[in-house]
């Protein structure tokens, strides 16, 4: 699942992105040919094993966006037959249980920058930023291994070790990114020619956690 991230943000990707769609009888088969069925007649899916299915959300309370989108994933999880609920608490309560890994599913939010090492070191890697790890809770000594290598591996090696990365952590602790918030910047032209606009492959952001905004400086050059 973390491949929409590998996706999105990672600059060696040639392919296009290819827009979901949220087709119900293809997830329906899916299921079905996953061995997901409906064992005791209760109208909700089971597993394999004929164990009931309840996905629980959990998420902190007061926080409407979230809530929001939150809703609209318990309606789609439920429409192919996954019975699935929201359970809303106080911050404090949130934040502990999520320390103590007795949660399910929940919103996080990150800054992911244009590379995907930032939001694996700060959230997941044993010796990231333990402000940021207290919201994940993650940890795993091969999954810190593999992003060692990544951090060190040239840059055509660097898709490979990814994906070593991604195996061990979309295991652990699968993720969908479900939006990203665009950053925007305005610059003049007459004094200065050089600024990126859409180059491909190039990000032309000027923010301080832009790790390529030095490239776009060096473009410039002085209009005479």
């Amino acid at each position: 699942l973390t491949w929409c991230y590998y996706t999105f943000v990672c600059y060696f990707v040639k392919n296009d992105l290819i827009n979901a769609h949220y087709d119900i009888i293809t997830i329906k088969n899916l299921l079905t040919d996953g061995g997901f069925n409906d064992r005791d007649g209760d109208g909700w899916l089971d597993t394999i094993n004929g164990d009931p299915i309840h996905l629980e959300i959990l998420l902190p309370s007061g926080d409407s966006m979230t809530h929001s989108t939150a809703k609209i994933i318990v309606h789609n999880l439920q429409m192919v037959g996954i019975r699935a609920s929201i359970r809303s608490v106080v911050q404090s309560t949130y934040t502990d249980t999520i320390k103590s890994n007795q949660y399910q599913a929940t919103f996080i939010n990150w800054n992911n920058g244009h590379v995907p090492f930032d939001f694996y070191i700060k959230f997941y890697s044993s010796p990231g930023d333990l402000s940021y790890k207290l919201s994940s809770g993650y940890a795993n000594e091969k999954f810190d291994t593999a992003l060692a290598e990544y951090l060190e591996s040239p840059n055509d090696e660097a898709p490979k070790n990814l994906e070593a990365i991604m195996a061990v952590f979309s295991k652990d602790m699968p993720i969908i990114p479900l939006y990203s918030r665009i950053l925007w910047h305005q610059f003049k032209t007459h004094r200065f020619k050089g600024w990126y606009k859409g180059t491909k492959g190039i990000r032309g952001s000027l923010s301080i956690k832009n790790r390529e905004r030095l490239l776009q400086l060096l473009n410039l050059k002085p209009i005479t």
